[in-house]
């Protein structure tokens, strides 16, 4: 629904100044990188408001020291999610094109994502997300991440700009459009 996005993104944009709110939204498996994100979240969680929204599928996650939410069922739920976060963490190890960088762009979301698969199809390393380098070593990897979000947290006008290229990108590629047939027909198989 554009008038619920965007309505989501005046809501962000005027709503008073606080930690920034960061989230994961997936699977609960190590394709996802949990141990990255346990890393990440505890080394931002003074500074930044997290929600782990997911549950596992492939793998037993180990404790990410931080409360998981039970995933969302309706786009209604989805909606709600990307409407409350302002940035949205992908530590995976390795993907395709992921479908929530699409979704979180559209609600204006920075995304801070690894640089795998085709990811670096859907946004552009400081123009509209931020991409890390798949090969830096485990310690590296989460800092770099970590720095990023702590860098969003310090400067509102660049977490602004990032969101809006982010939601202006996927404005112009039509995605509302094309993606229409297949969001109405997971309205249909997934009632609210």
């Amino acid at each position: 629904d554009p008038a619920r996005v965007a309505a989501a993104v005046a809501a962000r944009r005027d709503r008073a100044p606080g930690k920034l709110r960061a989230l994961f939204l997936g699977r609960l498996d190590a394709q996802k990188g949990l141990d990255r994100l346990a890393a990440v979240i505890a080394r931002t969680r003074h500074r930044v408001e997290w929600r782990v929204v997911g549950r596992a599928v492939l793998d037993r996650p180990g404790d990410l020291g931080f409360p998981v939410e039970p995933p969302a069922t309706t786009p209604a739920q989805l909606d709600a999610l990307y409407a409350w976060a302002d940035t949205v963490l992908l530590p995976s190890r390795f993907e395709g094109v992921p479908l929530i960088v699409l979704e979180a762009q559209r609600f204006g979301c920075a995304v801070v994502a690894t640089d795998v698969g085709a990811t670096d199809e859907a946004m552009e390393h400081g123009a509209d997300g931020f991409l890390v380098p798949p090969e830096l070593p485990e310690p590296a990897m989460a800092d770099a991440m970590a720095a990023l979000l702590l860098r969003l947290d310090e400067s509102p006008e660049l977490l602004a700009a990032v969101g809006a290229r982010a939601a202006d990108r996927i404005a112009r590629a039509g995605a509302g459009d094309g993606l229409r047939d297949f969001l109405d027909h997971l309205d249909r198989v997934v009632p609210e």
